[in-house]
């Protein structure tokens, strides 16, 4: 978000809007008893003004969580949760999925295994590398692992930019 004030904010209710929406289409009613996590990643684009300062980065993603658990809190079932720049998460025996937004350090198809063997959990049968930064979709698969590395559109907004970017890929 690198807009006006006023572009910015109106991005950011439009990502809330969004993730409302992709929760509560998860979750149809309140008796859903099935447990959601939603990990919120911050980025170079989650700042609420065009100040690049470091510290900036998480305002968006802090605004969305704060917002979304407040949303929720009465639904033990759902977890808001802003994670961090690396994310590492454990679905039992069977998956681990290792997520970043990517403007740090960017995960290549010749350093994901390296990324795997830093970041992630051993004895799973799969590994899922997530990564936003790069604003388009494209997929790799591990060679010597089973396993995969995905770039996914970020959620940073719907200017031309982005939508460019997405309609590339």
């Amino acid at each position: 978000m690198y807009g006006t004030p006023e572009e910015n904010i109106d991005d950011l209710i439009w990502a809330y809007d969004l993730l409302l929406n992709t929760i509560t289409d998860v979750t149809v009613s309140d008796e859903y008893q099935q447990e959601v996590n939603m990990y919120l990643l911050a980025g170079n684009h989650d700042r609420l003004m065009a100040n690049k300062d470091p510290n900036t980065e998480r305002q968006g993603v802090y605004f969305l969580t704060r917002m979304l658990h407040e949303r929720f809190r009465h639904r033990d079932n759902i977890n808001i949760i802003q994670g961090d720049p690396v994310t590492s998460i454990r679905y039992g025996d069977t998956v681990n999925v290792i997520a970043q937004h990517g403007h740090l350090k960017k995960i290549k198809s010749s350093n994901m295994a390296q990324w795997r063997d830093l970041h992630g959990y051993d004895n799973v049968d799969r590994h899922l590398l997530l990564q936003g930064h790069v604003h388009r979709f494209d997929m790799h698969e591990f060679r010597t692992s089973p396993g995969y590395f995905l770039n996914v559109p970020c959620t940073v907004g719907k200017d031309s930019f982005q939508v460019d970017h997405l309609m590339k890929s």
